[in-house]
């Protein structure tokens, strides 16, 4: 979101989210965390909620930079923090994604150090250039990607995000979107999201502890 200031707006981003989701979905949000799969009990998270059972992330296909597609495909192997926001967003786009970027750096080693994916969800104004190059600011690491609106929605919703263009009284327009992280499993399965006050220890701690929990990876 853009701020506090827009809480009529967060109120029908709730009404949407709710509508989009439905119930099973909302069970999912508030669900107990499951037991990683190795048989050992989970690990005790700070700030993210998992979904009782890991869900398959659907097929996509968004663009890169490159021309190249970003698909399913590319989660695989990794742990994936998603965000999705716009290059024009005045705070929490850079808030967070400062944020992630102090997050990453604490992995000593590259291999192991989480993805994190930028889907900007402004697509009259930016390209998937524009979204890698945001991103990028932040940490080189970091992947951007964007579509065309269809395809922008139906990854959002896939993920329970939503976003809308909203006009401003100036004849311009800004975008109200989700401010949650999505955690993505190297298995391409949604395993929670972790939800606003972001705090980089809460996220570097819940991240490593199921690392190792599923993996046994050393982690911060």
């Amino acid at each position: 979101m853009r701020g506090s200031a827009r809480l009529p707006v967060l109120g029908v981003l709730a009404v949407a989210l709710a509508a989009g989701l439905g119930l099973v979905a909302a069970q999912h949000f508030w669900g107990s965390a499951p037991a990683p799969r190795s048989g050992t009990p989970a690990p005790a998270l700070r700030g993210t909620l998992l979904y009782p059972q890991p869900r398959a992330v659907a097929d996509f296909a968004l663009q890169r930079a490159d021309g190249s597609a970003l698909t399913r495909a590319d989660l695989l192997g990794h742990w994936t923090v998603l965000f999705i926001g716009f290059t024009h967003c005045p705070d929490v786009c850079p808030t967070t994604l400062g944020l992630l970027a102090e997050v990453t750096k604490r992995w000593p080693e590259a291999q192991q150090r989480p993805q994190v994916l930028f889907v900007a969800v402004d697509p009259e104004r930016d390209t998937a250039e524009k979204a890698q190059e945001y991103a990028s600011f932040f940490d080189p690491e970091f992947i951007g990607a964007s579509g065309d609106l269809a395809e922008l929605e139906q990854f959002s919703r896939g993920f329970g995000m939503v976003f809308m263009k909203t006009a401003l009284p100036d004849g311009g327009y800004t975008i109200d979107h989700s401010s949650s992280l999505s955690l993505i499993g190297p298995d391409a399965t949604l395993r929670g999201v972790m939800r606003p006050p972001l705090q980089p220890d809460a996220i570097t701690a819940d991240l490593g502890a199921l690392m190792r929990a599923e993996t046994g990876a050393e982690t911060p």
